[in-house]
């Protein structure tokens, strides 16, 4: 069971919401022993402001070294508070800071050190928020090819007692379901299978029955609950019943072929993720890419 997550990589800007997302990450690797990694971006708009012709470059890129090695320090020393109230071994976090464009640096350093879960902290759900919060997060969930769990609120007592999965029961996606399950497992938790039957796919109920017997045959579920909601808007049905159920998380699959507006579910996907008041999950046809490359 442990074997579900050795490496967790916690972006952060240092704000209360990712502060949120490290603690829910010690919460995880306590359970599955894992190692943390932090990660601090700084973007390149420093470079361009501070030297805005070539003949500065070398002075500010001196200037950019000890503004690095400064943040690395001031990163360090504040995990270091958090990792001491969380009481989490300091030699289990691992702490990176680097220039560059953030959502871009996120999966790649994802990638190269092999994480099986990015955790980020997500803030508000006004309009200007979700334009520099949500773009980041969009573009994350679009190019990683790991899950990436969204939080927003502080979890003293992180739990998965019920997981609400929201699904067209077109394919069970095999890397996705075996996080889903492995999770399910770990938390020892129920898994709340949910379609929205809505009037641009509108399905009889024999026929979601028995999409829904193929699906869960081959996603090899147990433990779970099936749900089929009415509405008009897919994002309201998975809000309504997620609220309803009191879900721990909301889960969903994506395409990832232009972020969130191309989820499955549609463009709604990228409102659940700004406006849910609870921890979603980002599963991509990415995890699936990769899982075939392993296989081979």
């Amino acid at each position: 069971m442990k074997k579900i997550m050795k490496k967790i990589l916690v972006p952060t800007d240092f704000s209360p919401y990712s502060h949120n997302a490290l603690k829910i990450a010690i919460q995880f690797a306590r359970k599955t022993d894992a190692e943390i990694t932090v990660l601090h971006v700084i973007p390149p708009v420093l470079s361009d402001l501070l030297a805005p012709d070539t003949a500065r470059r070398a002075e500010v890129s001196n200037l950019e070294h000890e503004y690095i090695r400064g943040i690395h320090e001031f990163a360090r020393q504040e995990l270091e508070k958090v990792i001491a109230h969380e009481n989490y071994p300091i030699n289990k976090i691992h702490i990176y800071v680097e220039g560059g464009i953030i959502p871009q640096s996120i999966t790649q350093l994802a990638e190269e050190i092999q994480v099986d879960l990015i955790i980020m902290g997500t803030q508000g759900t006004n309009p200007i928020e979700e334009i520099f919060v949500g773009s980041n997060t969009e573009k994350v969930v679009r190019m990683a090819s790991c899950p990436v769990l969204a939080v927003r609120d502080k979890h003293q007592n992180f739990i998965l007692a019920k997981i609400l999965f929201a699904t067209d029961l077109k394919q069970a996606q095999p890397a996705a379901m075996t996080f889903i399950r492995k999770l399910q497992r770990l938390f020892d938790g129920e898994i709340h299978l949910l379609y929205i039957n809505s009037a641009f796919g509108f399905l009889s109920s024999e026929e979601i029955e028995r999409r829904k017997e193929h699906f869960v045959l081959a996603a090899k579920l147990d433990n779970y609950h099936f749900h089929i909601v009415n509405a008009k808007t897919e994002e309201a049905g998975i809000l309504v019943t997620a609220q309803k159920i009191d879900a721990d998380l909301i889960a969903l699959t994506t395409h990832q072929r232009r972020g969130l507006a191309h989820f499955f579910l549609g463009s709604t996907a990228e409102d659940i993720v700004n406006h849910a008041n609870r921890p979603v999950l980002t599963l991509g046809t990415k995890m699936e890419e990769k899982l075939m490359r392993n296989e081979e």
